[in-house]
């Protein structure tokens, strides 16, 4: 919902900025390895209790996590399909962040570990449907309601009040919400697809 619309603002206040990391030699594999870095110390902030530390780092990794996309457009290779291997590296990047931060809110009391449990293997499992579609029927799964934006910022916001497991119920509807859409995507595709091609 609020991914295209982060990307579009990003976009329009660092489009010199990408460019200049571009010229530079800056790839898109750094800054998600920069995203897992920051979630990782995110995670080991919320163990340590340390709340307000790792809502920054948090915010630090969704910058990052921005980045990546950044760079993508600013090469110009934003348009461009990216190999399989990249993308699924990519995607298993992010679901490894997801992961990492869900556990250290429970590692930390933040948040009950049901409720953690069902976040983390809702956002796998969406993100699994996904990359299968592209990946062995080339079937796009479509536009979703939400995107791993509205899922970081679900967690920022209701982190600032401490709220975390409505923070991690909100993401298991979501995520419930984006994998029956995908679903639907699917099944209309592979009943239109002409297989005989």
């Amino acid at each position: 919902m609020l991914g295209n619309l982060v990307r579009k603002i990003g976009d329009n206040l660092f489009q010199h900025t990408n460019a200049s990391l571009v010229r530079a030699g800056a790839k898109p594999e750094w800054a998600y390895t920069l995203s897992l870095a920051s979630a990782a110390a995110a995670s080991i902030a919320f163990v340590s209790r340390w709340l307000w530390v790792g809502l920054i780092l948090l915010v630090f990794h969704g910058t990052f996590d921005y980045l990546d996309g950044g760079l993508r457009r600013a090469s110009g290779q934003g348009n461009q399909r990216p190999k399989w291997w990249r993308m699924d590296a990519h995607a298993l990047v992010d679901k490894a962040s997801e992961v990492i931060l869900i556990a250290g809110l429970i590692g930390g009391k933040w948040a009950g570990w049901p409720l953690g449990i069902a976040a983390a293997m809702s956002s796998i499992v969406v993100t699994v449907v996904g990359m299968s579609a592209k990946r062995w029927f080339d079937i796009d799964p479509g536009r979703v309601l939400f995107d791993r934006t509205d899922r970081l910022l679900v967690l920022l916001l209701a982190g600032m009040m401490g709220a975390f497991n409505i923070a991690l119920a909100l993401v298991c509807l979501m995520n419930g919400i984006i994998l029956f859409q995908r679903v639907v995507y699917i099944l209309l595709a592979v009943r239109t697809h002409n297989w005989t091609t």
